[in-house]
């Protein structure tokens, strides 16, 4: 005797309907209303007539009110934009709901039929005392019983992913909407998290944007994942946003078409791109970095973070090629160079991954493009330094320079963060490519596109309002700061170690923008340093730094066993553990006093000029002199 299917789950009516399209509109005006209010409270400040405390005071509250109604924008924005993924879900789910029904009916009428069927062949077995023998061709009922317990196994499992989505859909919103309760708690809603969300990643999985084994995976179980198949790293790297795609990808994707690649320090607006990303819900900011590494890893207004997050897919990615490149090559002398560098390039990348390190600049093309943060950019955030190295520089010496930063992180004494920046190419070779002024040129609007994403990182992490950031360049990248200040560089104190000069066509204060007359200014080149001799008061590069108008010239001194810094080593040397230049260097990344320049005494038997034999003492101190700006003010 044949049993029926049990008959399909009954399907909970949906309530809510799209009725309520105009809402998100209606957000984002009063975001604009906000944002407007949030940019006269912050320029306007105090009253033009007003002085003393009472002025300072009221400049204070008029930030803070205007910071305040800053967030307030950016939860009207968050609010908005998850009412229009509410409501496009809410279409989808609907239809959903209507296929439902209408497989709901079938199932009914299928099993009735059958029920219809069954009844009338045991009529006839009952009559003749045996089954009665089917007529013509088709399925028997026991088959056709068979398929429709089937079907409806099929129908209440997609019944129940349906109540799931519901019940996501409407979490999602609502978590969104009592995030932004108060100021306070936006804030803290909108701080960035974690490289992933495995709900996010559930959702990229269940669009078909990411690999099926991803389903579930905490932010860590992913991260091993993509190591161990780097190939899906590689995909995820030829990833674009859609410009029709609804929702984040799509806002994102009209953000990046307002970019002008010529113009790197003000396209796209990174206040727009901050704006944009924390309104978002962190998860969909996670999900972006890691849907779209390419573009994120790099793009100026993102978090940090979020770059960060980015970039460690594209490594994951290029150490796999570099890997494969090392196995390809021959190990002949034609290629043994090429092999150290691939090798050297390796190695740095599997430091990065094996210590999490912060890389917010990547780039593998060519000589490679990398920046790094050491350290952490918060709230206790007093002083960042920036160290530039110069010629013969690229992906595979990064290391020194990073190697630089840990050092000085070891030695602060303040609450310090460091940057290695080596965001654009360098000359490889001193003879016939440093004398040239192109890599300064072209670097330096890269390098001011960075100082100002850097200033508003450290704006958005809430730093102490005496953060100041102090760039060391070094050699030739003393030419690129100066490039770079023409473009208008965010800084309040330069460190020209070494350096070639103060940049292409800058030989006095005049020769640059009035945003860069409060920035304190350093110089440090020891005697006889080759450096003085090949490129410093050469005008291809610019003005001598020692001699430059308003730099203080501080004292390079001895190496950790006393023998003083000089000669040809010195272009290096002064970077030495435990030596005076290398205090003094950390000393004003610290804002704390410096010790100026003292003149050497040479060797009687020396002649003027250049030194042939050892400086054998020096001239008294001059003294030390701050570098804190409030105590030079």
């Amino acid at each position: 005797m044949t049993t029926l299917p049990e008959p399909p789950n009954d399907i909970p009516p949906l309530w809510a309907s799209v009725t309520s399209t105009s809402l998100p509109d209606a957000l984002r005006s009063a975001k604009d209303a906000a944002t407007a209010v949030s940019d006269w409270a912050i320029e306007g400040g105090a009253p033009a007539n007003w002085t003393g405390d009472a002025s300072e005071v009221a400049s204070h509250q008029m930030t803070t009110y205007g910071l305040d109604c800053a967030v307030s924008s950016a939860a009207l924005l968050r609010a908005a934009v998850a009412c229009e993924a509410y409501i496009e879900t809410l279409a989808g789910l609907r239809t959903t709901h209507g296929t439902l029904h209408d497989r709901s009916d079938l199932l009914y009428s299928r099993r009735a039929a059958l029920s219809e069927r069954i009844a009338t062949e045991d009529a006839a077995a009952l009559t003749t005392g045996g089954p009665e023998p089917r007529q013509g061709p088709g399925p028997t009922t026991a088959t056709l019983a068979k398929e429709g317990t089937q079907d409806t196994t099929e129908f209440n499992t997609d019944l129940a992913q349906w109540e799931r989505d519901v019940v996501t859909a409407e979490d999602a919103i609502i978590a969104v909407l009592e995030a932004n309760d108060t100021v306070a708690e936006t804030r803290q809603s909108i701080a960035p998290l974690g490289p992933s969300d495995v709900n996010l990643l559930n959702v990229a999985v269940a669009a078909g944007r990411l690999p099926a084994d991803l389903q579930g995976k905490s932010a860590e179980e992913i991260d091993e994942w993509l190591r161990n198949h780097p190939e899906t790293a590689t995909d995820l790297m030829t990833n674009q946003p859609r410009a029709y795609a609804s929702g984040p990808e799509g806002e994102l994707a009209a953000l990046l078409a307002t970019n002008d690649p010529n113009n790197p320090v003000g396209a796209p607006n990174i206040d727009a791109v901050r704006l944009f990303f924390e309104s978002l819900n962190p998860a969909h900011a996670a999900a972006l970095a890691l849907l779209f590494p390419a573009v994120i890893g790099n793009l100026g207004g993102v978090p940090f973070s979020y770059r960060a997050d980015a970039n460690r897919v594209a490594v994951i990615a290029e150490a796999e090629i570099v890997n494969k490149e090392i196995r390809n090559l021959d190990a002949t002398e034609r290629y043994d160079g090429e092999i150290a560098e691939a090798q050297r390039r390796a190695t740095l990348y599997q430091d990065i991954l094996d210590n999490d390190r912060q890389i917010i600049v990547f780039d593998p093309a060519e000589d490679g493009k990398i920046a790094e943060v050491h350290g952490n950019i918060d709230t206790s955030t007093e002083n960042v330094g920036v160290h530039i190295p110069g010629t013969g520089n690229d992906m595979s010496t990064f290391f020194r320079t990073a190697d630089k930063s840990e050092e000085s992180l070891k030695i602060a004494t303040s609450d310090l963060a460091m940057i290695s920046w080596l965001g654009t190419d360098l000359p490889d070779d001193v003879i016939q490519d440093a004398p040239s002024p192109d890599y300064a040129t072209e670097g330096g609007p890269q390098l001011a596109a960075f100082s100002h994403e850097l200033r508003q990182e450290l704006d958005h992490a809430g730093a102490s309002t005496q953060a100041d950031v102090t760039y060391v360049p070094h050699s030739y990248a003393g030419s690129l700061i100066g490039a770079a200040e023409t473009q208008g560089l965010d800084a309040d104190r330069i460190f020209h170690a070494e350096s070639a000069g103060t940049g292409p066509g800058v030989f006095n204060m005049g020769d640059l923008p009035p945003s860069q007359d409060h920035i304190q200014r350093y110089s440090m080149t020891a005697p006889d340093s080759p450096i003085a001799f090949w490129s410093q008061g050469k005008a291809v590069h610019g003005a001598d730094p020692d001699l430059f108008e308003g730099s203080i010239q501080v004292h390079s001194g001895n190496y950790k066993d006393r023998t003083p810094i000089q000669g040809n080593p010195a272009h290096s040397g002064i970077y030495a553990e435990g030596s005076d230049s290398w205090t003094q260097i950390n000393r004003v990344i610290n804002g704390d006093p410096v010790e100026l320049w003292r003149e050497p005494i040479k060797s009687p038997d020396n002649p003027p000029g250049f030194l042939d034999g050892p400086v054998t003492d020096w001239e008294p101190s001059n003294g030390f002199i701050p570098t804190d700006k409030d105590e030079l003010e």
